[in-house]
Formats: C-alpha cells, sequence, structure tokens
C-alpha cells in the first residue's frame, strides 16, 4: 500500500464513467460504520452519485500513484443558505483510516470554499464522524440533522 503522505489530491471533474469507481469508495465506507446492516443498505442508494450530481457538485480526490481512488470530499451549494457550502461527503478508504487523508482532505474543501466566498462550511455527519469535525473545529448547529455541524470560514 502507498504511503498516506504519497498520495495526490486534487480537484477533479469527474465524468459518468467515474461514477461506478467513486460510489463503489463510498460503499465501502458506509460499511465500515457502526451501525446495522439495515440501515446500511437504506443509507446507501442517498450517497450515491449520479450523472445529473456531477454538474453542481465540487470533487476532491486522493490517489495512489497508480491512480487507484483512496478517498474522496465533495462539495455543493446549500439549499437556503448563500453564505455556506455544504460538504456533501467525505468518504475514505476504510484500511486507510487514521492515516490523516479526511485531515487532507477536509483542508482542501475548506480552503475551496473560502476561494468561493462562502463563510461557512456545514457538514451532515453521521454519529461515529461527529468527532472527527469537532476536532477540525466544527461546532453542532441547529437543523434537521441531528449531527450538523458548521464551522465559520471567516
Amino acid at each position: 500500500m502507498t504511503d498516506a503522505a504519497a498520495l495526490t489530491l486534487r480537484e477533479e471533474t469527474p465524468t459518468p464513467a467515474d461514477l461506478p469507481a467513486l460510489n463503489a469508495l463510498i460503499e465501502r465506507a458506509i460499511g465500515s460504520w457502526t451501525v446495522s446492516e439495515r440501515v446500511k443498505r437504506a443509507a446507501l442508494p442517498s450517497y450515491r452519485y449520479e450523472a445529473l450530481d456531477l454538474a453542481d457538485m465540487r470533487f476532491f480526490t486522493m490517489r495512489a500513484e497508480g491512480g487507484g481512488l483512496e478517498a474522496l470530499a465533495v462539495l455543493s451549494p446549500l439549499d437556503g443558505d448563500p453564505g455556506a457550502l455544504l460538504l456533501h461527503g467525505l468518504y475514505v478508504e476504510p484500511a486507510r483510516h487514521r492515516q490523516g487523508l479526511g485531515r487532507r482532505l477536509l483542508a482542501a474543501a475548506e480552503d475551496a470554499a473560502r476561494q468561493a466566498g462562502a463563510a461557512r462550511l456545514t457538514v451532515r455527519a453521521q454519529r461515529d464522524a461527529a468527532p472527527f469535525f469537532a476536532a477540525a473545529g466544527f461546532e453542532t448547529a441547529d437543523g434537521p440533522y441531528p449531527y450538523l455541524l458548521r464551522k465559520g470560514l471567516g
């Protein structure tokens, strides 16, 4: 396995042909959640990306030298809040957990949000991910999701 520091982080513009690899990573990441298998099966379809999603979202990837996808972060506009962007997803290959990939992707997403003029980056985190985001300076905020977190970018 390639050293985590050697992985290339970049913003990509995926095509529909890239969706199977993106969605496969998401499925493996969701498989590592500490929730029931039924919840994972029910949640998975709402996390998969389709060709229609590609136009409105920004994709940040981390790849090994051979091009294998190891981690992914996705930003999108936040409906009803023009001053914020939504970190729509942050997915890391389970074998790569706790190697700093999530922190590197989160930093890239925060930089992109600042450059886009967003005042906040919002995350609808899963329960398992809430401590990761709290350690990165996010705070729980009121909203429709129990683990909605926001971080000021100013």
